[in-house]
């Protein structure tokens, strides 16, 4: 076993009710005013109402940004840094999904530099991370993206439709309290429980830079998702089921923090930009083919996936056996929680087929253990759709 660097990107508190101690945490570590980085939906359903409710009883000042999208749009980064310099805030408080914590990592770079687009593309990579010019809180109300304990915003343009990474130094603050998921229906449980297996998996098979912690995190997440996401898709107030997501959610995002994501997440990217498929739907379909993909080079970790997932396995299993009882392990899986298939959502196979070369495109599609192709990629997307229904 080689030498391999760890890092934790925030410390955080866990645990039913810990919203509450937004002012707390705001209070020592002396900010003074803050920006709410959330969207309509999370106001409209009174999800963030514990976190203000803090601040409102200890008169502490902020103001709401509620202009967060889906896949974090230039439009949402650089109007949450303006609202920054606007108020003179020196916090940003990010309430919500993946999109909305990506977001306000964004701009906590911006808003003092006001680094223009090509500038943020410019630094898209882990060795160029920039200081915060801001504390930044991270609240989780979904248990998917495990941003809360990442050092990467994943943005994108809005006239390009293209994703790429905005790396921070460091977080300050995560705060993952459990009851703020409850209102998550099925589906979007579902979905955003599929993100945090791809990130297990993809963590696991990320040979480039694995390491044993890494590794460790993945398998626990993995269990947990396995257990406990199908409770949390049937009775979505099961206190312990959300709990065990948001903590599968999380060692999952330390796990890939490390180790980074691969192919699915490449494949993700490509159709949420460009379909505007549910990242968490698209994670999903596209783990099963793609660790099929992998088995030929790492039956072992593949293998070890399956085994997490009640796939039955028999000594003289080649590598591709292994990669398809893998893979339809999962699909199983994903049966059971309602993950709908493609033609479900209205796509048709060339239209599956057409995301070739955004998938190419994508840099996480080539942190995978294999020299991905175009004609991998094909194979892949075509088994998206075919294999799945």
């Amino acid at each position: 076993m080689g030498i391999s660097y760890h890092k934790q990107t925030a410390p955080f508190y866990f645990g039913a009710g810990a919203s509450e101690k937004l002012y707390e945490a705001l209070n020592d570590m002396g900010a003074t005013k803050a920006v709410i980085c959330t969207d309509k939906g999370v106001i409209a359903a009174g999800v963030a109402d514990k976190a203000i409710a803090s601040l409102k009883e200890n008169n502490f000042p902020y103001a709401i940004f509620d202009g967060c999208l889906p896949d974090a749009p230039d439009t949402s980064f650089y109007g949450a840094a303006e609202l920054i310099r606007k108020e003179s805030a020196d916090a940003i408080v990010a309430v919500g999904g993946g999109s909305n914590m990506d977001t306000a990592k964004c701009a906590s770079i911006i808003a003092k530099n006001n680094k223009t687009l090509d500038e943020l593309k410019a630094i898209s990579d882990p060795s160029m991370a920039q200081v915060p010019s801001v504390k930044i809180v991270l609240i989780p109300t979904t248990s998917g993206t495990g941003s809360e304990e990442t050092t990467v915003g994943v943005v994108s343009s809005s006239e390009t439709h293209e994703k790429f990474g905005v790396f921070v130094t460091n977080v300050d603050l995560s705060i993952i309290d459990p009851e703020l998921t409850t209102g998550m229906p099925p589906q979007l449980t579902a979905m955003t429980g599929m993100d945090t297996i791809a990130h297990a998996c993809e963590a696991f098979t990320t040979t480039s830079v694995k390491n044993p912690v890494s590794d460790q995190r993945a398998l626990a997440a993995m269990r947990l998702a396995k257990e406990w996401l199908p409770v949390a898709v049937k009775d979505g107030n099961n206190i312990q089921a959300r709990s065990s997501m948001c903590l599968a959610c999380t060692l999952a995002g330390m796990a890939f923090n490390d180790s980074m994501n691969n192919f699915g997440h490449g494949i993700a990217h490509a159709f949420g930009t460009r379909s505007h498929l549910p990242h968490g739907l698209a994670c999903a379909l596209a783990e099963p083919p793609a660790l099929e993909s992998f088995a030929n080079e790492i039956p072992g970790l593949i293998k070890e996936i399956g085994l997490q997932f009640d796939a039955e396995f028999s000594d003289s299993d080649t590598p591709e056996e292994i990669g398809k009882k893998t893979g339809n392990a999962l699909r199983k899986f994903m049966k059971e929680i309602g993950i709908p298939s493609l033609e479900e959502r209205g796509m048709s196979r060339e239209e599956v087929l057409a995301h070739r070369d955004g998938v190419m495109a994508e840099f996480q599609t080539h942190l995978a253990p294999i020299k991905i192709t175009p004609e991998i990629v094909e194979k892949v997307l075509a088994s998206m759709y075919d294999n799945y229904r």
